[in-house]
Parts: structure tokens; sequence; C-alpha cells
């Protein structure tokens, strides 16, 4: 999958169209999806364990950025907060990994890389490389 097909909004485009005239080495394009759209655990690139002190660490820069407070800017029919849906699929996406057999955390994030505006292909790795939860 491209950039271009990879159906992004035209405010996740912006920084696409920014690697367009920058004349460095190709960096790395980490993409986020917000509480309404998480990447499912087969699109990912990459999937981020996050501790429950990393994932409270996440909560209050939300509560701290004054878009993302009390009425989310792009709300959808769920009626909790945006911390909350945020708090609730990190921890959703960690427990579907869990089940599927990987080492269990207390959240998990995820990402999907683009680089020279490709997408990435993730490295795979035995589960026994992973390193347990502290």
């Amino acid at each position: 999958m491209t950039i271009a097909d990879s159906g992004l909004r035209v405010r996740e485009r912006i920084p696409v169209e920014v690697l367009d005239v920058y004349d460095g080495p190709a960096p790395e394009l980490w993409l986020y999806r917000g509480a309404w759209q998480e990447w499912s655990v087969a699109e990912a690139t990459i999937l981020v364990p996050m501790a429950e002190a990393e994932l409270r660490n996440k909560v209050l820069a939300i509560f701290r950025h004054q878009s993302q407070k009390d009425v989310a800017p792009f709300p959808g029919p769920d009626p909790r907060e945006f911390w909350q849906r945020v708090e609730s699929r990190n921890r959703e996406t960690a427990e579907r990994l869990r089940r599927l057999g990987l080492p269990a955390y207390y959240a998990m994030e995820a990402y999907r890389i683009f680089v020279d505006g490709g997408e990435t292909v993730p490295q795979l790795m035995s589960t026994a490389d992973l390193s347990e939860p502290s």
C-alpha cells in the first residue's frame, strides 16, 4: 500500500505533501488513528506496548490539550469522552493481542509506518524474542 492508496484525510496527507518537497534522507512517517478508528491488529505495521503509567501519561496529555477535552472534535456515536475512548481502545488492543498468545501488556498502541511513500513491511519475530513486560 502507498500513502496515496491509504485513504488518508486531507489533514493526514499534509505531512506527506511536505515530504514531497523535502530533500533529506527518507524519514519514517508513523501514522496514528484517533479514538474512533484504531488500526486493527492486522493493519498495524507496529504495535507499541504501554505500561499503566504510560497510558496514564497519555490520558494526562489529552487533558492538557484543550481541543481533546470534553466535547471531542470528531464526535461519533460513542457518548464517552475522548480520553475514555482512548484508554479503552488501547486496553482492548492489548487484550486482543494477549488472546492471540502474545505477552500481556497493560495497553497497546497501533501504528502504520510509511517510508518513501510506501508502507514498510513488518519484520516478523518469534514471541519468544519479545521481552516480558515489567
